[in-house]
């Protein structure tokens, strides 16, 4: 039996897209003291594609502390996996439980340039790029089965060598923790064959964007046996339209945590893409998309708003602290009534952590700690290099902060 006890330096949360380390006062203040990194107790599962097979290699999900004689040795509020469990709590002290489950898109290329997809065209569905793909995606897909990570569709999207991986709906954070599961298989597997696989928004002009859609609704707690969105009359209940109007009042602050680098802003406000602050009917270019059936289980709300690039405790984190807000302070949403006057989203990143920071429901519910460090770390590395960098060469400098690293 291997026995490991992981000692971080406290701060790395932090880290930029290419692990620059940013400072943090609390950080300084301890001199740069180790973080302590806990396991979570039941996470532990196979990677089977780990090292080409030839060793037995385990994950485990882990979580960041201060130590023991800083701060009491308590959870740091800016570990996002926290962020997200945090909020979890808060929704089941209010009686509801989450059922969600996230839309990955990632885009694959040839390792000798960089540049080459992995298929050409926009064959969306098409069976021809899928037979190009398949020995990829099979060796994905059957990887992830065994890691047990549940993929309900595997499809070629609507772009060079894009690829989407839908995820079965799962309970609280367990959606989160598929995702962040789901990228380093796709990563790892990819590299061993001689590919990169990427979640930047955009990585090339010739690809489609990634996007992480979001798809949850509430349940009752604890057993989570009845859904709290479905309406027989009204398609979306009154709980289900005050959630909504929290997603909508919060949207530009949502946009900082759901869209968090420089990138994305070349996917968001652009059709199909949201431009605005709205839901509708099953309609994709809508901020939040309903999507409503005639039984119960099959009514859900999308945001669309999160890129490929975000990081799913916190598209999970951020929309339910907004929905919260909603459930106890909004009136139910008139859905025939919401798009005429929706506030516009944040049209860069710097507009969104203004959002952001603007945003005192969004912080109270968050916490500073994590809303400081998440906007400082964005500002200090990526904001910095991009004002630094010539126009012309934006789009270069954004491939070389996030191409190998998203």
């Amino acid at each position: 039996m291997l026995s490991l006890v992981v000692r971080l330096c406290a701060g790395t949360l932090g880290f930029g897209p290419r692990s620059q380390l940013v400072k943090f006062d609390a950080v300084s203040k301890m001199h740069n003291g180790n973080a302590i990194v806990r396991p979570v107790l039941g996470s532990i599962h196979r990677l089977p594609w780990a090292a080409n097979g030839q060793f037995r290699v385990g994950q485990i999900l882990c979580e960041t502390f201060w130590p023991s004689h800083y701060r009491d040795g308590a959870v740091q509020s800016a570990c996002p996996r926290y962020a997200a469990r945090y909020q979890i709590s808060r929704l089941q002290a209010l009686g509801y439980r989450l059922k969600s489950g996230f839309e990955a898109e990632f885009a694959v290329f040839r390792r000798d340039d960089g540049t080459s997809p992995l298929f050409d065209g926009v064959d969306i569905y098409t069976g021809q790029c899928l037979a190009e793909a398949e020995p990829l995606l099979y060796a994905i897909e059957n990887g992830l089965a065994a890691s047990g990570v549940d993929v309900t569709t595997v499809h070629t999207e609507h772009g060079q060598g894009q690829i989407e991986l839908v995820l079965a709906p799962a309970l609280d954070v367990a959606a989160a923790d598929a995702v962040f599961r789901v990228r380093e298989a796709v990563k790892e597997i990819c590299s061993s064959r001689g590919l990169y696989a990427t979640s930047m928004s955009k990585p090339s002009d010739a690809t489609s964007a990634n996007g992480l859609h979001f798809n949850h609704s509430l349940w009752s707690a604890p057993d989570a046996d009845h859904d709290e969105f479905h309406a027989d009359t009204h398609c979306l209940s009154e709980v289900g339209r005050r959630w909504l109007s929290g997603l909508i009042r919060h949207a530009p602050a949502l946009t900082a945590l759901c869209s968090p680098t420089v990138n994305c802003y070349r996917r968001l406000n652009r059709t199909p893409m949201p431009k605005r602050a709205d839901c509708g009917f099953d309609n994709r270019c809508s901020a939040f998309r309903i999507q409503c059936g005639a039984t119960s289980g099959s009514t859900f709300i999308e945001n669309r708003i999160a890129s490929g690039a975000a990081n799913p405790y916190l598209v999970l984190a951020a929309t339910v602290a907004a929905g919260i807000d909603g459930l106890q302070t909004g009136n139910a949403i008139d859905m025939d009534d919401n798009a005429g006057e929706a506030e516009a989203l944040p049209t860069s990143l710097e507009a969104a952590l203004d959002a952001l920071q603007a945003d005192s429901v969004m912080v109270d519910a968050l916490g500073s700690e994590l809303v400081e460090w998440f906007v400082k770390a964005k500002r200090d590395i990526e904001i910095t290099r991009m004002n630094n960098t010539e126009q012309s060469n934006a789009f270069d400098v954004e491939r070389e902060l996030y191409f190998k690293f998203l």
